[in-house]
């Protein structure tokens, strides 16, 4: 895939665990939060590209209409902020969402579920599928 103007790619593995791919960030949600904030949205950039290489679990079809072919990498990164690394926040999960043609539109960190590891609370009601896991 070349690349696509206006994005940033990122590399990480392929949804079904293949061998990798491109993934794609917009560059003006990402000087948005750059200049705008929340400050965090953009520093956790470098968490976004740590679970997109090394997912835990990659869920399709978030519970949201228009998203019925929409996918979700699960992970817990070490890397956070700027260039600063840490063991992953404990009892949470780093999601990273994005469309059908891997255009990244949400990533933040939620509660996981204790009883569905490296998946979020809820997550068998959020997601039609899980597709691949570590």
């Amino acid at each position: 895939m070349n690349g696509i103007r206006g994005y940033q790619t990122v590399e990480g593995l392929a949804p079904d665990g293949s061998g990798n791919r491109e993934f794609l960030v917009s560059q003006q949600q990402i000087k948005h939060f750059q200049q705008y904030g929340p400050e965090v949205k953009f520093w956790e950039l470098s968490s976004v590209s740590e679970t997109l290489k090394e997912p835990l679990v990659i869920a399709e079809g978030l519970e949201r209409e228009g998203f019925e072919r929409a996918l979700c990498y699960m992970g817990k990164p070490r890397r956070h902020g700027d260039g600063w690394s840490g063991p992953p926040r404990p009892n949470m999960v780093f999601l990273v969402c994005m469309t059908h043609d891997f255009k990244i539109f949400e990533w933040r960190w939620e509660k996981e579920d204790p009883n569905n590891i490296n998946c979020p609370e809820n997550a068998a009601k959020r997601f039609t599928e899980i597709k691949w896991k570590r």
